[in-house]
């Protein structure tokens, strides 16, 4: 899954939610990289 988003102040947040039914959240990765060509 990729979700392109524009950091506008030099900061990435990231926040996880749980949700009922399910457990903790769990990352095996993640890949931040910078894609000028995507910019609006």
């Amino acid at each position: 899954m990729s979700y392109p988003v524009q950091v506008t102040d030099g900061v990435l947040n990231v926040r996880f939610v749980t949700h009922t039914g399910f457990g903790k959240p769990i990352v095996n990765a993640l890949r931040v990289t910078n894609r000028p060509d995507l910019v609006s």
